[in-house]
């Protein structure tokens, strides 16, 4: 490969913008994740490790076989920014 054709590759690398890996992670959540509860919940509560995008964030709860329980949807906590 020629000097120039090097040069312009790692130009063009360089310049180029880097693919963002911004997600927010789950850090705690009110019960633990893989909880076994007896009584039935009022709330979830989840906090992420920045500030999560609520029309993209998705909860499942799931019960003792595996059956999806259909849940509200998530909602912020103004007072706490990193919770739903």
């Amino acid at each position: 490969m020629s000097r120039l054709l090097r040069l312009l590759v790692a130009v063009v690398v360089l310049m180029s913008p880097a693919r963002a890996w911004a997600h927010a992670h789950l850090k705690r959540s009110d019960p633990a994740a893989g909880a076994h509860v007896s009584d039935s919940l009022k709330a979830i509560r989840l906090w992420f490790s920045e500030r999560p995008e609520i029309t993209m964030t998705l909860v499942t709860l799931t019960d003792a076989t595996g059956r999806q329980i259909t849940l509200g949807s998530p909602q912020s906590n103004s007072g706490e920014p990193l919770e739903v």
